[in-house]
């Protein structure tokens, strides 16, 4: 319980971060429960372009570093076998490119309001990068336990970990001091993880608890509505991060997957694929490319290429820095 406590103090405590405020209420009217029982519910929103922003510059003791921040972005969205995903990164200035703030492609039931990501990461080690696992049952009541694979490929504890919904309650969210929406929360731990997230219907994880103060949500958009403030992605990494190779995706692959960099300015790129013996496979890229986000497609079979099941490389190459990852090609 003490958890809890501390989780809704600093979120009831009507802070404002950026204009937006969260304040928990001790209740609301019998017929207002009834009304808003009978509504779609969606406390993971999926909208291309919604983006999240939270503060983590905050210690264990409570003191606070500036510029720390944890950016979700919603980019895009695909078919997969007749179900609509939306692909979703997290992404970190102090913590980029690392297992846990990657790339999900998710998805909600709309009957049970169950949200699902897609295995391409095969956490449950199956050899099955097609299927979809749980990742949060938000319809059940508090004190409800369920099986979740939320954040699965985190080096903490990866693949399936116990979800409690450990309370719930009901907040009023205000932008420059006007309420615009009252909603159901759901406070949620993740036991393996260390983790607790607050979390509002339309409006997806308000509040972050992770063994230290809550790191508070600074800026949303939501289905292109924006409340609070949004430091660009792009002004992140300028300010914390050279050239970086993104993990390909999916990984594994059959037949084609993304490959996706970040370039800090304008310079000479090239981008190949080697085998496990270190042959030269393909030369993707070989130009000039200018200051940003870049991804290019690469299929194992086409016109050139015809290539075998197993684990292949990919590099990066620039007159500053040379990145190679691996990737793995499933027939």
């Amino acid at each position: 319980m003490k958890k809890i406590i501390i989780l809704l103090v600093i979120i009831s405590s009507q802070q404002i971060f950026a204009q937006v405020e969260f304040k928990v209420l001790d209740s609301v009217s019998d017929n207002f429960k009834i009304k808003y029982s009978e509504e779609k519910h969606e406390y993971n929103p999926l909208h291309v372009g919604d983006v999240w922003q939270y503060d983590f510059g905050y210690d264990s003791f409570g003191g606070h570093v500036a510029g720390q921040l944890r950016t979700t972005r919603i980019v895009s969205d695909t078919i997969v076998n007749n179900k609509q995903y939306y692909k979703k990164i997290h992404w970190s200035n102090d913590f980029y490119d690392i297992e846990g703030f990657g790339t999900y492609w998710e998805r909600n039931d709309n009957v049970t309001g169950n949200s699902f990501v897609l295995d391409v990461y095969d956490v449950d080690n199956d050899g099955n990068t097609d299927e979809e696992l749980a990742i949060d049952s938000l319809e059940l009541p508090t004190h409800s336990f369920y099986k979740s694979y939320k954040y699965a490929d985190w080096l903490i504890s990866p693949g399936l970990r116990n979800a409690h919904i450990i309370d719930s309650g009901w907040v009023i969210i205000s932008f420059y001091s006007i309420p615009i929406d009252t909603v159901a929360i759901k406070i949620v731990e993740y036991s393996e993880l260390f983790l607790i997230e607050t979390i509002a219907d339309r409006w997806g994880v308000i509040g972050i608890w992770a063994e230290s103060p809550t790191r508070p949500l600074t800026g949303v958009i939501i289905n292109g509505k924006q409340y609070g403030t949004i430091v660009s992605v792009e002004d992140e990494i300028q300010n914390s991060a050279t050239f970086q190779l993104n993990q390909n995706y999916p990984n594994p692959f059959n037949p084609t997957t993304i490959i996706s960099y970040y370039l800090s300015k304008r310079t000479k790129v090239k981008v190949k694929v080697f085998d496990i013996l270190g042959n030269e496979v393909v030369e993707l890229v070989n130009e000039n490319q200018d200051q940003g986000y870049h991804e290019i497609s690469f299929s194992a079979h086409n016109n050139n290429l015809n290539l075998s099941s197993g684990t292949y490389f990919y590099q990066l190459v620039t007159h500053e820095k040379t990145i190679t990852k691996q990737m793995l090609l499933i027939k």
